[in-house]
């Protein structure tokens, strides 16, 4: 069961309203997770083709979201640790009732609304069977929005991780090895297929043998995987946790006491080929550890 909320979708639904953004502290005293604060998000990961990011007002933090946007189906999900929220583009009344439909069992659903954006209030009993379903339908006394469910349990989980770490990506905690990398093994890993000693590539190292372990995944990622050096112990390992269309990495070389973080990294033309998202978008910790250097990183068999 889903543990608090939300709902989700995607892929080509039938789209009947279209608008732009306006989020703002609301009457509860909470954030509504579509507004002013939008232009200050910071991406935290992704999960299933959605973007999620958290947001800050004057320092505080405000709210975790998870946004989708392709094909024209516009969707945000997210929650400020007070009220799960889900809003699609549309303009309602600040007060609205109407019904939420998924999968063919319709019930009532209230919300509000912001700029061209409506928001809807999701109960802990309506994300459960949203995060199952396949299909919904979103409408009021002026609206209408229809739009498959796509990818809910791992955005849910993905942002329930951004609030627990209130959007900060350098309070996650630190991988197992949390010590100097250990000795490379052996022999060769033999849990999953393509693993063991392959050929590394940096444009800081040239190509070098390494060794990649796959470790038990987590939830919002699809993999995680170690990279250490075989025959070049002063090389770096790499621990990198992939989600979809980003990965998160971080860094050691032996005898160093912890992983360094180094932030958000996005594939490149190569599918084995990954580097930073970019030095500006990264949070201050993973900026220092990139210091000015080339970040960059590719496997490939031999």
């Amino acid at each position: 069961m889903v543990k608090r909320a939300a709902l989700c979708a995607l892929l080509g639904g039938l789209v009947f309203w279209a608008g732009a953004a306006a989020a703002q502290q609301n009457d509860y005293g909470g954030y509504n997770i579509v507004g002013s604060l939008e232009a200050s998000e910071r991406n935290y990961g992704s999960a299933r083709g959605w973007s999620v990011r958290s947001a800050n007002d004057r320092g505080r933090f405000a709210y975790c979201v998870g946004a989708y946007n392709n094909n024209g189906l516009a969707l945000r999900i997210g929650t400020d640790g007070k009220q799960w929220q889900l809003a699609v583009p549309g303009r309602s009344s600040p007060e609205w009732e109407g019904k939420l439909n998924v999968d063919g069992d319709s019930r009532f659903a209230a919300g509000t609304a912001v700029g061209n954006w409506t928001i809807a209030w999701l109960r802990l009993d309506e994300l459960d069977r949203l995060a199952k379903g396949k299909h919904a339908e979103l409408s009021n006394s002026t609206a209408y929005y229809s739009f498959p469910l796509t990818g809910t349990a791992a955005t849910i989980t993905k942002i329930e991780e951004c609030l627990e770490r209130k959007g900060n990506l350098t309070s996650a905690p630190l991988p197992p090895q949390t010590s100097a990398p250990s000795a490379p093994q052996s022999s060769k890993p033999s849990s999953l297929p393509g693993l063991g000693e392959l050929k590394c590539f940096s444009k800081a190292t040239g190509p070098y043998l390494c060794r990649v372990t796959d470790l038990p995944p987590e939830p919002g990622y699809h993999r995680i995987s170690q990279i250490e050096p075989v025959e070049a112990p002063k090389l770096q390992s790499f621990y990198i946790k992939y989600g979809d269309g980003t990965a998160e990495v971080w860094t050691a070389r032996s005898g160093d006491q912890s992983w360094a973080y180094l932030g958000v990294w996005g594939f490149g033309s190569a599918n084995n080929c990954i580097a930073p998202v970019g030095y500006g978008a990264q949070t201050a910790e993973a900026q220092k550890n990139l210091d000015t250097r080339d970040w960059d990183i590719c496997v490939q068999d031999h």
